[in-house]
């Protein structure tokens, strides 16, 4: 059975019992989860059973194309996914960071966020170094009984419906799953549908968004570099 949650970051300074409030009364299911290991997962379940919602997937994100890394992210992989079967969930969003990365034209994926071409992308030896991370990764959280699922996202390093394609390539085995986001596909200029045809077979959780195409166009012809950031608009989430 599916299920469908709403994510709370659509509201602001509102109390948490508010918000999941607000999202049990529109008829949710639930809402997703943090990864507060400190906090007993428990607890969280049973805060959200408070208003009738289920704890839905929540999101890890790292820097999987660096090397200086992969000890960090690999010895967190199996703690997280331990905490995210607490939670009574089998699947986990897994992104890469990346907005602070600086492309080959010299600026940041921040800030070409919706306008990234072929020319921004990570290098081979990146893009094969996060490949193999996030397949151990995955490997490691699904022997706990969890599937990474990976999650696109605007203003990182994998943007595009190109970037998408040349990770999973890089991925070995079959142990990531896909986590995509509809919204981030069609604010980076491709076709979300299309995209989500291509991987259906392994998609195992989404972030379902829709996009004002003409606010996504004039968002993207802003001049976003350091002294103009300040009129950028309507990010997605």
């Amino acid at each position: 059975m599916s299920l469908i949650g709403c994510g709370q970051l659509t509201w602001t300074g509102v109390e948490p019992d508010q918000v999941l409030r607000e999202i049990a009364t529109a008829g949710y299911d639930g809402a997703p989860g943090s990864l507060s290991l400190d906090t007993p997962a428990v607890e969280q379940v049973e805060w959200f059973g408070e208003f009738g919602l289920k704890v839905a997937p929540p999101y890890y994100s790292a820097n999987f194309w660096d090397l200086d890394h992969e000890e960090t992210i690999l010895a967190a992989a199996g703690p997280i996914a331990r905490y995210v079967r607490d939670l009574g969930l089998g699947d986990l969003y897994v992104a890469a960071n990346g907005g602070d990365f600086v492309s080959p034209s010299g600026r940041t994926r921040h800030d070409l966020a919706g306008k990234v071409t072929a020319a921004d992308a990570m290098s081979d030896e990146q893009f094969a170094q996060c490949g193999r991370v996030l397949g151990a990764f995955a490997d490691i959280t699904l022997a706990e009984g969890v599937a990474a699922c990976f999650h696109n996202h605007v203003g990182t390093v994998i943007e595009t419906a190109a970037e998408i394609e040349r990770l999973v390539a890089n991925v070995p085995g079959g142990s990531l799953f896909m986590g995509l986001d509809t919204g981030h596909i069609a604010w980076a200029g491709d076709d979300a549908v299309a995209v989500c045809a291509r991987y259906r077979d392994r998609i195992g959780t989404l972030h379902l968004k829709d996009v004002d195409d003409a606010v996504r166009q004039r968002g993207c012809q802003l001049d976003v570099s350091p002294v103009h950031r300040g009129r950028r608009v309507c990010r997605t989430r």
